[in-house]
Formats: C-alpha cells, structure tokens, sequence
C-alpha cells in the first residue's frame, strides 16, 4: 500500500503542474490524499463508468489525463452527469487526479506517446511549439529516415492506433518526409506546423475551416480523432508509476472508447 499523496509527488515531479496552462484544471479533483491504496486505475476521462470500475475492483485512486471539468462546476447539483461524478467519488472514498496539459507539454508528453506507438523511423525529433527550457513544449516534429506517401503513412495509423476511422486533408499520393505530430486536439497549431517545415500534420479535433486552412498552405493532415491520439499516453503514467511503486497495481480502464461512430 502507498500513501496517495506520495503517488501524486511522482506525477507531479515528473509533471509540474506550473506547465499547466492558465485555463486548465490539472491536479486534484475530489479526494482525500493521505489514504493509502493499493491500486490505481489510469483513464483518459474520469467518467462514471471509470468510477463504477473503481468500486468493483476496490480502487482507490483514479489518474485520469482529462479533468472532471474546465470550468467551475456550481452549484453542483447531484443529479447531472458531473455532479454525480463528484457524489460517487466522496460517497466512496476515491481520490481523483487529472495531469492534462502538463502531461502535454513536460517530455515525456502526450505527443511523444502517440509518436511511440506508430513507430516511425526518424532522423531529427523536436518540438513543435516549445518553451526556451529543453524539455517543455507541445507536440513533435519528426524527419522520416525514409520517405513515406500518405497513403502508407495512413494505413500506419490506423493500423498502430487501432482507430476505427481517419479523415485526411491533401493528396493521398504525396510524398512526405517531414511529420508534426500532435496529441488531442491541435488545430491551433496548424501554422506552426507548417512554418517548421512540416509536410503531414497528424492530430485530433480538426474543424472545416482547419481543413480549409491546411489546404490553403498545402498540407496535408489526418484526423486521428481526440481519443485515439491520446489513449496511448496511459502507459507513458503506468510505466513512470510502476518504477516507483511496484506493491501497487497499475491498471488502464480499456472499457472507454471513442465516443463518436462512422455512420455508413
């Protein structure tokens, strides 16, 4: 057993929450810290279903990357979804503690997470948008050791993800050497991508006007989705938390999934 504030200095040592940004609700969120557990369950969101999970398996701490809510939550009324959330996790003792975009931005981040999990090959790494400290900053830029179409690049994706769909802006036959890659949602940082040289932009989130804009610079870019671009960032926490409590057993909700379907 470990006491759940000592979990919580690893995250945040590893994760300071000074690299939140100034809208974020990174850190705790419903819980007491000075308990002891003997398990941890890691979730992208903390939903309901996460927390009924949690009392089965008698879990005491839930690390989640998403906070329960970005905004202040008042009052909080019981019978919403939010609300209940808040009510299941005191009636019940468990502690819940989201590291959003510090985890986004402190190396090893989210980005390099998903950049893991698809397996390119790559000369040159670097950021796609940093800070002037070395290992802050969002998203990746990669140099393929060997030239890729985006139409393999593609199949990578979405074989390696397990994604259940893509959508892609640009030529399926381009030839591409240089890749931004950025976790959750990214579109923001479409121009940035482009000034630094990238050819193919693969993130989440990205609206019509994204689209619009992408093409207009003459990118190409893949929708991974939210979901899928950050799932895979789960076993970035479980790995940094089981080589500093190993009496503690470290599991990954995979009960969640992509909350939107391909209607055919």
């Amino acid at each position: 057993m470990a006491i759940i504030k000592n979990i919580l200095s690893v995250i945040e040592n590893n994760y300071p929450l000074k690299y939140s940004e100034k809208w974020d609700k990174s850190g705790l969120q419903v819980g007491d810290t000075s308990v002891g557990t003997k398990k941890i369950l890691l979730a992208l969101d903390p939903s309901v279903e996460a927390l009924d999970y949690a009392i089965q398996t008698n879990t005491k701490l839930i690390i989640t990357h998403h906070p329960i809510a970005l905004k202040p939550i008042f009052p909080i009324d019981t019978t919403t979804y939010l609300g209940n959330i808040i009510k299941k996790a005191i009636i019940n003792d468990i502690t819940i503690y989201s590291a959003h975009t510090n985890f986004d931005s402190v190396e090893p981040t989210v980005s390099d997470a998903l950049l893991k999990k698809l397996e390119f090959k790559y000369t040159e790494k670097s950021f796609l948008e940093n800070t002037q400290e070395d290992n802050i900053g969002f998203g990746r830029i990669i140099k393929l050791k060997k030239e890729m179409t985006c139409s393999d690049i593609l199949n990578a994706v979405k074989q390696k993800t397990f994604a259940k769909y893509l959508r892609f802006v640009g030529d399926i036959d381009r030839v591409i050497e240089q890749i931004a890659i950025m976790g959750g949602s990214g579109a923001s940082f479409i121009e940035d991508a482009y000034n630094k040289g990238a050819e193919l932009y693969i993130t989440g989130d990205i609206k019509y006007h994204d689209a619009r804009l992408a093409e207009q610079l003459g990118m190409s870019v893949i929708d991974l989705g939210h979901f899928y671009s950050e799932k895979h960032s789960l076993n970035t926490l479980r790995e940094l938390l089981s080589t500093n409590f190993r009496e503690i057993f470290i599991d990954i909700f995979n009960k969640e999934d992509d909350p939107f379907i391909l209607w055919r």
